[in-house]
């Protein structure tokens, strides 16, 4: 084990584990009560809501949604069905994820938080 980690209990008031929204949200939190802050992830920033999960989701179902509305209307004012380009659906999908890392670094650095890019580990 090396020193640094050694020390890490001794250099924060407050370490926290996981870079999504609550997990900012204390440490942003932490930071203005005038507490020494630490974050780790293992994965990129940002946490999974951003990068994997709610966010992004909303991208796919909003075009699985509409395929839908057109099925329904079909006949009725609509004629043909859309195609979903699952490559560019993706595509479009990432120019809402891709920043999400960096941004969230950036604005955690901005706050002079500690990042760990790891996950953490529990001294006896």
């Amino acid at each position: 084990m090396e020193e640094d980690e050694k020390k890490v209990g001794k250099k924060f008031d407050v370490f926290v584990i996981g870079s999504g929204v609550a997990g900012q949200t204390v440490a942003k939190a932490c930071v203005a009560a005038g507490l020494k802050v630490a974050i780790a992830d293992r994965r990129e920033y940002g946490g999974v809501c951003a990068n994997r999960g709610c966010d992004p989701k909303k991208v796919l179902l909003g075009a699985t949604e509409a395929w839908e509305k057109s099925e329904q209307l079909q006949g009725k004012g609509l004629k043909s069905m859309p195609k979903i380009k699952w490559k560019k659906l993706q595509k479009f999908k990432r120019e809402f994820t891709g920043p999400v890392p960096k941004g969230t670094e950036e604005n955690l650095k901005k706050l002079r938080i500690k990042l760990y890019h790891q996950s953490p580990k529990f001294l006896p």
